[in-house]
Protein backbone atom coordinates (compact mmCIF):
# COMPACT_ATOMS: atom_id res chain seq x y z
CA UNK A 1 0.00 0.00 0.00
CA UNK A 2 2.76 2.44 0.94
CA UNK A 3 4.74 1.61 -2.22
CA UNK A 4 1.71 2.14 -4.47
CA UNK A 5 0.95 5.46 -2.78
CA UNK A 6 4.56 6.59 -3.23
CA UNK A 7 4.41 5.84 -6.96
CA UNK A 8 1.17 7.77 -7.37
CA UNK A 9 2.42 10.78 -5.43
CA UNK A 10 5.99 11.01 -6.73
CA UNK A 11 5.41 14.23 -8.67
CA UNK A 12 2.13 15.37 -7.17
CA UNK A 13 1.25 17.75 -4.30
CA UNK A 14 3.83 17.50 -1.47
CA UNK A 15 1.03 17.64 1.11
CA UNK A 16 -0.06 14.22 -0.11
CA UNK A 17 3.17 12.76 1.25
CA UNK A 18 2.15 13.36 4.86
CA UNK A 19 -0.25 10.38 5.02
CA UNK A 20 2.57 8.21 3.67
CA UNK A 21 4.84 9.38 6.50
CA UNK A 22 2.06 8.67 8.97
CA UNK A 23 1.53 5.19 7.49
CA UNK A 24 5.24 4.43 7.77
CA UNK A 25 5.33 5.38 11.47
CA UNK A 26 2.10 3.50 12.22
CA UNK A 27 3.62 0.45 10.50
CA UNK A 28 6.68 0.77 12.74
CA UNK A 29 4.52 0.52 15.84
CA UNK A 30 2.26 -2.25 14.56
CA UNK A 31 4.66 -4.62 12.81
CA UNK A 32 7.79 -6.20 14.31
CA UNK A 33 9.52 -6.56 10.94
CA UNK A 34 8.73 -3.05 9.76
CA UNK A 35 11.81 -1.06 8.63
CA UNK A 36 10.45 1.78 10.76
CA UNK A 37 10.22 -0.29 13.96
CA UNK A 38 13.71 0.66 15.17
CA UNK A 39 14.87 4.23 14.66
CA UNK A 40 18.00 6.15 15.60
CA UNK A 41 17.51 8.72 18.36
CA UNK A 42 19.90 11.68 18.52
CA UNK A 43 20.22 13.84 21.62
CA UNK A 44 22.82 16.14 23.15
CA UNK A 45 25.12 15.00 25.96
CA UNK A 46 25.95 17.15 28.99
CA UNK A 47 29.40 17.93 27.53
CA UNK A 48 27.94 19.06 24.20
CA UNK A 49 28.58 15.94 22.12
CA UNK A 50 25.82 14.48 19.94
CA UNK A 51 24.71 11.01 21.02
CA UNK A 52 22.91 8.47 18.81
CA UNK A 53 21.34 5.12 19.65
CA UNK A 54 18.48 2.89 18.51
CA UNK A 55 15.00 2.98 20.03
CA UNK A 56 11.93 0.90 19.27
CA UNK A 57 8.75 2.74 18.31
CA UNK A 58 5.92 1.89 20.71
CA UNK A 59 3.38 4.62 20.02
CA UNK A 60 2.24 6.86 17.17
CA UNK A 61 -0.73 9.24 17.14
CA UNK A 62 -1.19 10.41 13.55
CA UNK A 63 -3.69 13.11 14.47
CA UNK A 64 -1.33 14.74 16.98
CA UNK A 65 1.92 13.84 15.17
CA UNK A 66 3.17 12.28 18.40
CA UNK A 67 5.34 9.20 18.70
CA UNK A 68 6.74 7.31 21.64
CA UNK A 69 9.31 4.82 22.83
CA UNK A 70 10.31 3.29 26.15
CA UNK A 71 13.64 3.65 27.96
CA UNK A 72 15.53 2.98 31.17
CA UNK A 73 15.41 5.99 33.49
CA UNK A 74 18.99 5.23 34.57
CA UNK A 75 20.30 5.59 31.02
CA UNK A 76 22.25 8.65 29.85
CA UNK A 77 19.60 9.44 27.27
CA UNK A 78 17.00 9.99 30.01
CA UNK A 79 19.19 12.64 31.67
CA UNK A 80 20.09 14.16 28.31
CA UNK A 81 16.47 14.53 27.24
CA UNK A 82 15.49 15.84 30.67
CA UNK A 83 18.08 18.60 30.21
CA UNK A 84 17.45 19.25 26.48
CA UNK A 85 14.03 18.29 25.18
CA UNK A 86 14.88 18.84 21.50
CA UNK A 87 15.63 15.54 19.75
CA UNK A 88 15.90 14.04 16.26
CA UNK A 89 14.95 10.58 15.03
CA UNK A 90 16.20 8.91 11.86
CA UNK A 91 15.02 5.83 10.00
CA UNK A 92 15.87 4.20 6.70
CA UNK A 93 14.09 1.54 4.65
CA UNK A 94 16.81 -0.05 2.48
CA UNK A 95 14.32 -2.05 0.39
CA UNK A 96 12.07 0.93 -0.26
CA UNK A 97 15.02 3.36 -0.51
CA UNK A 98 13.29 5.81 1.79
CA UNK A 99 14.86 7.96 4.53
CA UNK A 100 12.79 9.62 7.23
CA UNK A 101 14.06 12.24 9.68
CA UNK A 102 11.90 13.66 12.46
CA UNK A 103 12.41 16.51 14.94
CA UNK A 104 10.42 17.37 18.02
CA UNK A 105 10.20 18.08 21.73
CA UNK A 106 10.22 15.12 24.10
CA UNK A 107 8.28 14.66 27.36
CA UNK A 108 9.46 12.01 29.81
CA UNK A 109 7.07 9.90 31.90
CA UNK A 110 8.13 7.81 34.89
CA UNK A 111 5.83 7.38 37.88
CA UNK A 112 2.70 8.78 36.30
CA UNK A 113 -0.39 7.49 34.48
CA UNK A 114 1.26 7.45 31.07
CA UNK A 115 4.31 5.64 32.44
CA UNK A 116 2.02 3.09 34.10
CA UNK A 117 0.07 2.55 30.87
CA UNK A 118 3.26 2.07 28.84
CA UNK A 119 4.56 -0.42 31.41
CA UNK A 120 1.27 -2.37 31.34
CA UNK A 121 1.39 -2.50 27.53
CA UNK A 122 4.98 -3.84 27.53
CA UNK A 123 5.68 -7.50 26.82
CA UNK A 124 7.08 -9.58 29.72
CA UNK A 125 10.40 -10.12 27.95
CA UNK A 126 10.75 -6.37 27.41
CA UNK A 127 10.10 -5.76 31.10
CA UNK A 128 12.95 -8.13 31.98
CA UNK A 129 15.44 -5.70 30.41
CA UNK A 130 14.62 -3.15 33.12
CA UNK A 131 15.29 -5.68 35.89
CA UNK A 132 19.06 -5.62 35.25
CA UNK A 133 20.80 -4.31 38.38
CA UNK A 134 23.42 -2.22 36.57
CA UNK A 135 22.49 0.99 34.79
CA UNK A 136 22.85 1.10 30.98
CA UNK A 137 26.41 2.03 29.99
CA UNK A 138 27.85 1.32 33.44
CA UNK A 139 31.32 -0.25 33.42
CA UNK A 140 31.46 -3.91 34.52
CA UNK A 141 34.33 -6.13 35.64
CA UNK A 142 32.85 -9.18 33.87
CA UNK A 143 30.24 -9.93 31.18
CA UNK A 144 26.69 -9.10 32.28
CA UNK A 145 24.39 -11.82 33.58
CA UNK A 146 21.14 -12.65 31.84
CA UNK A 147 18.17 -10.75 33.30
CA UNK A 148 15.90 -12.48 35.75
CA UNK A 149 12.65 -14.05 34.61
CA UNK A 150 10.19 -11.25 33.74
CA UNK A 151 7.73 -11.97 36.56
CA UNK A 152 10.40 -12.34 39.25
CA UNK A 153 11.49 -8.70 39.61
CA UNK A 154 8.62 -6.54 38.37
CA UNK A 155 8.84 -3.99 41.21
CA UNK A 156 12.49 -2.92 40.71
CA UNK A 157 12.10 -3.20 36.95
CA UNK A 158 9.13 -0.81 37.01
CA UNK A 159 11.18 1.70 39.01
CA UNK A 160 13.74 1.76 36.16
CA UNK A 161 11.19 1.99 33.37
CA UNK A 162 10.18 5.20 31.63
CA UNK A 163 8.28 6.26 28.53
CA UNK A 164 8.98 9.11 26.14
CA UNK A 165 6.49 10.99 24.01
CA UNK A 166 7.73 13.21 21.20
CA UNK A 167 5.61 16.05 19.83
CA UNK A 168 6.88 16.29 16.26
CA UNK A 169 7.26 19.71 14.66
CA UNK A 170 9.30 18.88 11.56
CA UNK A 171 9.92 15.97 9.22
CA UNK A 172 12.04 15.29 6.14
CA UNK A 173 11.26 12.43 3.73
CA UNK A 174 13.71 11.44 1.01
CA UNK A 175 12.85 8.82 -1.60
CA UNK A 176 15.86 7.65 -3.61
CA UNK A 177 14.07 6.84 -6.87
CA UNK A 178 15.91 5.50 -9.92
CA UNK A 179 13.92 7.99 -12.02
CA UNK A 180 15.04 10.88 -9.81
CA UNK A 181 15.07 11.47 -6.08
CA UNK A 182 12.06 13.05 -4.36
CA UNK A 183 12.36 14.99 -1.11
CA UNK A 184 9.60 16.55 0.97
CA UNK A 185 9.92 18.62 4.13
CA UNK A 186 7.08 19.46 6.49
CA UNK A 187 6.89 21.94 9.35
CA UNK A 188 4.31 22.46 12.06
CA UNK A 189 2.56 25.75 11.33
CA UNK A 190 -0.57 26.94 13.15
CA UNK A 191 -1.17 23.48 14.55
CA UNK A 192 -0.88 21.59 11.26
CA UNK A 193 1.97 20.08 9.23
CA UNK A 194 2.62 22.01 6.03
CA UNK A 195 4.65 20.18 3.38
CA UNK A 196 6.83 21.56 0.59
CA UNK A 197 9.26 20.21 -1.98
CA UNK A 198 12.94 20.29 -1.04
CA UNK A 199 16.04 20.05 -3.16
CA UNK A 200 17.85 16.75 -2.77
Amino acid sequence: MIEAAKQALALDDPQGWLPIGQAMLADGVARRRSPWRVMTLASLSADGWPEARSVTLRHFDAQAWELGFNLDRRSPKWAQMAAHDQICLHGYDAAGRMQLRLWGHVRLHGDDALGDAAWTASQPMSRACYAVADAPGEELSSPPLAPAKPDARDAPARAHFGAARVALNRLDMLWLRVEGHVRVGAYLENGAMQARWLSV
